[in-house]
C-alpha cells in the first residue's frame, strides 16, 4: 500500500510541476504577442503621421505648380490611428505631431492653415491660399 501512494503522490507532483510550467510558457507568450502588438500599433501611428506629412505636402507643392485660378478640395482624416493630432505650417516648414510622432517637411510658402478634415487650396496672384 505504501508504495501505491508514493506513486499517487508523484504523479500529482507531476501534474502540478506541468500544469505550473505550461502556465509560465503561456505567460511568456502573451507577453511576447502584446510587445509585438504595441510594436505594431506604434509603426501604424508613425506611418499615419508621415502620410498625412507627405499628403499636404504634395498638396501644396502640386498648387505651387499650377497657373493661377488653380483650386481644390482635399481631406485631411481627423485621427491617425485613433488618435488626435497636430498640423502647423512655419514658414516653408509642416510639422505634423502626434504626441508620440512627428514628421517634418519642407513646404511652398502659403497664406492660411491647413486643418484636420476639409481644406480648399487656390492659387491667385501667384499666391497659395488654403481655407
Amino acid at each position: 500500500m505504501d508504495f501505491q501512494r508514493i506513486k499517487k503522490s508523484q504523479v500529482s507532483m507531476e501534474f502540478v510541476f506541468l500544469v505550473g510550467l505550461a502556465f509560465m510558457i503561456m505567460i511568456i507568450f502573451i507577453s511576447a504577442t502584446r510587445s509585438e502588438f504595441d510594436d505594431l500599433r506604434f509603426e501604424e501611428e508613425r506611418i499615419g503621421v508621415q502620410d498625412v506629412a507627405v499628403t499636404i505636402q504634395h498638396e501644396l507643392i502640386m498648387a505651387s505648380d499650377m497657373r493661377d485660378g488653380y483650386t481644390r478640395n482635399f481631406e485631411i482624416p481627423e485621427e491617425i490611428s485613433g488618435k488626435t493630432y497636430s498640423i502647423q505650417i512655419i514658414n516653408t516648414t509642416l510639422v505634423v505631431y502626434t504626441t508620440d510622432y512627428e514628421y517634418v517637411v519642407n513646404v511652398p510658402p502659403i497664406i492660411g492653415s491647413v486643418d484636420r478634415g476639409s481644406n480648399k487650396i487656390n492659387k491667385s496672384d501667384s499666391f497659395i491660399y488654403v481655407t
